[in-house]
């Protein structure tokens, strides 16, 4: 997937302007920046939003593209009380050995 020179704008502010970014398959990206930089605005973009836009987006076939909510509720019984507890947790919330 590549993004060149793309920028999207809501109404006239520009959400982000000129990004570039190029993704091989099988790597996985997050994105970082400030509140407001257009995060949010390039996944949907990516994941086939009809956005207000300019610039080229080229994706491959298959493309997977999962958006995962800003924010998410824990429960004390699950959640992690170390850093060493998110790094070793198994997808079902238990520790790996």
């Amino acid at each position: 997937m590549e993004l060149n020179d793309v920028s999207i704008r809501y109404g006239g502010k520009a959400a982000c302007e000129g990004v570039r970014l190029s993704v091989d398959r099988g790597e996985k990206i997050a994105l970082r920046g400030k509140n407001g930089s257009g995060k949010a605005s390039l996944l949907r973009l990516i994941c086939g939003e009809n956005l207000q836009c300019s610039g080229t987006l080229t994706k491959g076939s298959g493309l997977k593209a999962p958006i995962f909510p800003k924010t998410r509720e824990i429960s004390r019984e699950t959640s992690p009380t170390t850093p060493a507890d998110l790094l070793f947790r198994d997808g079902g919330g238990r520790r790996r050995r």
